[in-house]
């Protein structure tokens, strides 16, 4: 009789998001744009260095590997 009673206790999956974490990444993400935005737009001079090397002109012979 006591057993009847008695119940398990039952556990339920834990579904929810925790939105104060999800907020502290968008805020980081909309910092990050809003700093990296005006860089794209006016672009940044960038001085590369220049080259001596004359161009390649042979062709380089290809391998054939056949498996039998």
């Amino acid at each position: 009789m006591r057993r009847s009673r008695l119940r398990k206790k039952e556990y339920t999956a834990l579904s929810d998001i925790n939105i104060a974490n999800l907020v502290d990444v968008v805020l980081v993400l909309l910092i990050i744009f809003m700093i990296s935005a005006p860089l794209l737009q006016s672009g940044i001079e960038v001085k590369l260095p220049q080259t001596k090397a004359a161009a390649v002109t042979e062709q380089a012979e290809g391998i054939v590997i056949s498996l039998d």
